[in-house]
């Protein structure tokens, strides 16, 4: 029998660490192959020798799909051998980072030549590892090839963003301000492309100040005329962009 996947997920949350467990992986790979009459399978790699023992190599019937990850994570990459047995060889082709697209042609020599595609495609938020044969990914990539590049991009335009740091001080009955800060012209972008799998983030500001709010704050021209000791007085704006 197979062995059950699962995926775990540890990311900061709120200035503490979450853990998240949910079955399945973002990692799929399958045997789409008609004429291929090789036995294929999938090792996921590990990257050292001390951790050998924890691969496990996942058989692929023709036309099944089986779920696959790594029970060690190394910053290494994400490294995967795909194996096919013949009666008298075994082949064996490794793909150094499956998180890459890419496309591979693999001949297999049988008591004739045979030809296999190995695929690495991304499809929606999964990475799929596929085998075919040389025909049907022919014709497949000509029919669908252009509707499977896409470009997801969000823009955000603000014409003005203000936020206030306010201080709660105990036995008052107000709050006290203690910054104020005022954008102008904000433009905030977020591209994604799934042919290339690379996300961009633009971040644009035209104009902005920091403002202190605290009591006894003085301007510009007060400092110059008091000799412009900053340890003694608070000046009023502390951060402004003169382009």
């Amino acid at each position: 029998s197979r062995p059950h996947v699962w995926s775990v997920e540890v990311a900061p949350s709120r200035g503490s660490l979450a853990v998240s467990f949910r079955q399945g992986s973002d990692f799929v790979a399958a045997n789409r192959t008609s004429l291929c009459k090789a036995r294929v399978a999938i090792q996921p790699l590990s990257g050292s020798p001390e951790n050998k023992s924890q691969e496990v190599e996942l058989l692929l019937d023709p036309g099944s799909e089986v779920h696959y990850g790594w029970a060690i994570s190394t910053p290494e990459g994400r490294a995967v051998k795909v194996v096919f047995r013949m009666r008298r060889k075994s082949y064996l082709y490794t793909i150094e980072d499956v998180r890459k697209t890419m496309r591979h042609p693999i001949r297999l020599r049988t008591p004739f030549y045979l030809d296999v595609i190995v695929a690495v495609s991304r499809v929606g938020d999964q990475t799929l590892l596929t085998i075919e044969d040389p025909s049907a990914a022919h014709g497949h990539g000509q029919q669908s090839g252009s509707s499977s590049i896409s470009c997801l991009r969000i823009e955000v335009k603000l014409k003005s963003v203000g936020v206030s740091l306010i201080e709660e001080i105990e036995f008052e009955p107000f709050a006290q301000e203690l910054l104020f800060v005022h954008l102008d012209l904000i433009r905030l972008e977020w591209q994604k492309q799934s042919e290339k799998d690379e996300q961009q983030v633009r971040l644009m500001i035209y104009d902005m100040q920091v403002d202190c709010q605290l009591a006894g704050r003085v301007t510009d021209n007060e400092l110059n005329e008091g000799g412009g000791f900053l340890e003694q007085n608070r000046p009023a704006v502390i951060l402004a962009n003169l382009a």
